[in-house]
This record gives structure tokens, C-alpha cells and sequence, in this order.
């Protein structure tokens, strides 16, 4: 029976945990998106929103992490259904190192490996699903003018395999201070969250209380049917009682019948004795009869 009522159930789980992200997304996050300088975030300051817009950076498509389901090795025409990457502003320590090493060497191409500035963390990372397919993600670094979203810190994060790719990339990768962005994301009201949750509940409810509620009527049914079967079995045992008991009362005090009083018919009288001869003549005339 529950078979039937445990999908009910997680599907009762499922939308009261939606219900539940979009009420704290939507309770920390205003209808206009906040501007932020992603310098700022790369300094340690927190959003001052969850809905926030951060200006002119460069996104690091080369260490981009995404989610894709196919079986077997993925290729370019592989669907992907979402994709974390990194996020840089144009004044951060590492680009400036770098330009100033490229005015000392005059190009990238010469500077030294050992000189190189090591990048080990990022201040932000970018939820998209822009990219439909691999092959659609750029394999180089792009400057974006902005980008807007929700910050997902708090209520989702990412899972232990995106952690371990993006520590492939960053090695200092604090994931206790990197900003989570789900790119453009609008933040839905509390109340939207409050319903779904409140429609989760019910279902659950419903999924969790109506075979309970099934199997007590059922019960209780099958206790009725026996009371009743029981009631029938007495009622016939008690009127078998009742003509057994009339039955040996009229054999005690009802007269005999005309064929009690009737005398018993007169024994048959013997026959008389034959001679052989006498019996011999009577089937002799048996035969030629």
C-alpha cells in the first residue's frame, strides 16, 4: 500500500523544500538589483544584498566546472545544465603583478614561469545555464560588463565533486567566503516560498496520513463483518436450540397417530408340507405353462 503513497511523500518533501530556499532567497533579497564592486568582495566585504549586480570583471572560462548528463565521455554537442565559473575584477593583485611584469619582460610570452603570479582563490563564482552545450562555453578569458543574480550563500552550495574540481584550479579556495551567484536569477517573493512550502506540508500530510487512515478503516470494517458473522452464527445456534427444544417437548405430550394405534398385521401362516411327487407335478405344470 505505501507503494502507492511514497512518491506523494517526496514529492510533498520536494516542494516544501523549494518553498522553503525561495522564502529565505526572497526574504534577503530586494525587487532591485544592488550594485557591487566585485573589488570590494575581493577585499572580504559581504553583499549588502542577495540581489546584487556586480560591474566590468573577466570571467575565467578556461576553470569553468559544469553539470552535464550523458553516459560515456562528453563532446561538444553535449548538453550541459549548468556551469560554475570564476570571476575576476580588473584590478585584482594577480592581473596587476602580471601587467607589471609584462611592462618589465614587454610581453607575457617572456616572463620567467617562477616569476608568474600563482592565482590560489577567487572571490566569486557564477551559476549560469546560458550555455546550452560544451561546445558553446568559451575556452578563453572574456570581459563581461556585468552580470546579475541572487547570491545563493546560505541556502545552496556546491556539491563535493564541483568542490574538488574548482581546488583543481584554486588551491586556496575558501568556500566559506566565495560569493555564489546564480546569474540572472530574480529573487521570488517570500509569500511564493511560504505557499509552496505550506502546499509541501499538506501533501505530505495527505501521503503520510490517508493509508494510515485506510488501514484503520479497514480494520475497523473487518471487525464489523466479523461482529456481524458472529451475530448471525449465535442467532442460528440459538434457533437450533429452539426447535430442538419444541421438538422433544411435542414428543412428550403429543397422542399417537392412527398408525401408532394401528395393530401390527398377522404373522403369515406356515405353509403345509408337499410330497415330492405333489411338487414335482406342480413344476411339471410351471414348465408347460
Amino acid at each position: 500500500m505505501w507503494r502507492i503513497w511514497i512518491p506523494i511523500i517526496m514529492g510533498g518533501i520536494a516542494l516544501t523544500t523549494y518553498g522553503c530556499k525561495e522564502a529565505r532567497l526572497g526574504g534577503g533579497a530586494s525587487s532591485r538589483a544592488v550594485d557591487v564592486d566585485l573589488a570590494d568582495l575581493e577585499k572580504g566585504q559581504r553583499p549588502p544584498d542577495r540581489h546584487i549586480r556586480i560591474g566590468r570583471h573577466l570571467c575565467l572560462y578556461p576553470a569553468v566546472v559544469l553539470c552535464y548528463d550523458a553516459p560515456g565521455s562528453p563532446n561538444d554537442n553535449t548538453r550541459v545544465e549548468y556551469a560554475w565559473y570564476p570571476i575576476l575584477s580588473e584590478d585584482h593583485p594577480v592581473l596587476l603583478e602580471l601587467a607589471r611584469l609584462e611592462e618589465k619582460h614587454g610581453n607575457i610570452d617572456a616572463i620567467p614561469e617562477k616569476e608568474l603570479p600563482q592565482l590560489k582563490t577567487v572571490a566569486a563564482l557564477v551559476k549560469t545555464k546560458r550555455f546550452a552545450t560544451i561546445g558553446r562555453i568559451p575556452d578563453i578569458t572574456l570581459p563581461s560588463n556585468s552580470v546579475q543574480g541572487v547570491v545563493l550563500n546560505g541556502v545552496e552550495s556546491l556539491v563535493a565533486e564541483e568542490r574538488r574540481l574548482v581546488r583543481e584550479s584554486f588551491s586556496g579556495m575558501d568556500f566559506g567566503q566565495v560569493v555564489l551567484l546564480d546569474a540572472d536569477r530574480l529573487p521570488s517573493s517570500p509569500l511564493v516560498g511560504i505557499v509552496f512550502m505550506f502546499l509541501g506540508v499538506c501533501v505530505v500530510g495527505v501521503g503520510a496520513g490517508a493509508p494510515i487512515y485506510l488501514d484503520r478503516q479497514k480494520k475497523k470494517e473487518a471487525a464489523r463483518l466479523e461482529a456481524r458473522r458472529r451475530a448471525r452464527l449465535a442467532k442460528a445456534r440459538e434457533n437450533v436450540r429452539a426447535l430442538a427444544a419444541e421438538r422433544e417437548d411435542g414428543d412428550a405430550g403429543a397422542p399417537r397417530t392412527e398408525l401408532e394405534k394401528r395393530p401390527a398385521p398377522p404373522r403369515a401362516a406356515a405353509r403345509r408340507p408337499t410330497t415330492a411327487r405333489g411338487t414335482a407335478a406342480r413344476r411339471r405344470r410351471r414348465r408347460f405353462r
